[in-house]
């Protein structure tokens, strides 16, 4: 009978280490086969942006990039000129805006990905501008996604109120150079390739859809490829990192009760191991 190991774990977490420990030191006798699956490719946040939603008025940036970290490079991903950060705290007073931030993320991603079965002709974009002035509800919401997938960079941006889409482009750099393929001013498209095909898909997108999304279902290859990104299931398992977003709030003149089978486990941040456990107000 043959013995199966199954080793897995968010990238960066210490996989191929522990492998090349394992047949140094405890398979030194043994015939042993190893099989990789790398499943779904090698995704990673770089940026996300937004701007006009709930307490934001202004742009707001989430940046997985790492700076003035040099005691912890070896905790780092690497891509290209850039380090990345393996994960993010966002931590600040109480009504300081730390879950809009993941609101935001959260509506722009299902909002992508689902936007071409839930937006039929009447349907209301799902955004909720700035309210606390006289003209940001009049305005639309901007979101922006700079990621990667398989070491190609691809730049992702909507733009809409409740009523519309304004403005919407993805980019990409298969050969490393920015390049378009899309842009859109309201119902005005801009193709560089594959013209006729995504003519006749711009044809058939509403004012109130994405072109990104029905593209997707339509088969244009490049589209389809950038989706990936978004179609992983929760939050956590979008871009792996592996994006660990933590809320931190400081405890103080209030009480809180602690719910020990509701939390996170995170660990390897920059070699230390935290526990988060979700906090219930009383």
């Amino acid at each position: 009978m043959s013995k199966i190991d199954i080793i897995s774990g968010f990238l960066g977490a210490g996989k191929t280490t522990l492998i090349k420990k394992l047949i140094a030191e405890a398979y030194q006798n043994e015939k042993i086969v190893l099989i990789e699956n790398e499943f779904g490719g090698i995704i990673m946040l770089i940026e996300f942006r937004f701007k006009n939603y709930r307490s934001f008025r202004d742009e707001a940036t989430l940046s997985m990039e790492a700076t003035g970290l040099g005691p912890f490079k070896k905790s780092l991903i690497s891509y290209g000129s850039l380090n990345l950060l393996p994960s993010v705290a966002i931590y600040g007073k109480n009504g300081g805006g730390k879950s809009n931030v993941i609101r935001a993320f959260w509506l722009a991603v299902q909002f992508i990905k689902n936007a071409q079965r839930t937006q039929h002709e009447n349907a209301k974009i799902p955004v909720i501008p700035f309210a606390l002035n006289d003209y940001s509800e009049d305005e639309p919401t901007e979101f922006e996604f700079i990621y990667t997938l398989d070491g190609i960079k691809y730049w992702y941006s909507f733009a809409a109120t409740k009523e519309k889409i304004y403005k919407e482009y993805l980019y990409h750099a298969p050969k490393g150079q920015k390049a378009l393929v899309f842009k859109r001013e309201n119902q005005s498209f801009i193709f560089t390739e594959e013209k006729a095909k995504r003519k006749l898909i711009s044809e058939t997108v509403a004012s109130n859809q994405l072109f990104f999304s029905l593209a997707c279902t339509m088969n244009d290859a490049i589209c389809a490829t950038a989706m990936k990104c978004f179609i992983f299931q929760g939050i956590i398992q979008i871009f792996l990192n592996s994006c660990w977003i933590i809320l931190m709030m400081p405890i103080c003149c209030r009480r809180f009760r602690i719910m020990p089978k509701l939390r996170i486990s995170v660990s390897k941040v920059c070699n230390l191991k935290l526990t988060v456990r979700k906090l219930r107000t009383i």
